[in-house]
């Protein structure tokens, strides 16, 4: 495989990924929400029938909702940086590559590194960190 035709496929699969989104959504449809790959929140909606449940309540199906759409995000890169690992050439590239990154940071180019949603909600429906 040439250089061009590597990064033609690293492109194709960043792209991919660029593009990529996941739903997820906890209590019926009550809170729903969309991530983007690298777990950026891009929606958050929260149905009105979530006033009758309270503020702990509903932090709690933010969490789960949010957990899920990280679930589904995790699993859609998977498979579309497999496709990369998957290819001979790459695979012993990336092999080739290993000592060097043995240095590097724990996580490093993981997808949604570091997003373990954490926070309060007092009753008013503020967020406190």
């Amino acid at each position: 495989m040439t250089s061009n035709e590597l990064g033609h496929k690293v492109a194709r699969a960043q792209s991919r990924l660029d593009g990529l989104h996941a739903m997820g959504e906890a209590g019926g449809g009550v809170v729903r929400l969309r991530l983007t790959a690298d777990c950026r929140l891009v929606a958050l909606d929260i149905d009105p029938r979530a006033l009758d449940l309270g503020a702990q309540r509903v932090a709690a199906l933010v969490t789960q909702a949010h957990e899920s759409a990280r679930d589904s995000v995790r699993r859609a890169a998977d498979e579309v940086l497999g496709e990369l690992t998957g290819d001979p050439s790459i695979a012993r590239a990336l092999d080739l590559a290993q000592p060097a990154a043995n240095g590097s940071a724990a996580g490093e180019g993981e997808v949604c590194e570091g997003s373990r949603t954490s926070f309060l909600v007092d009753p008013l429906g503020r967020r406190q960190d």
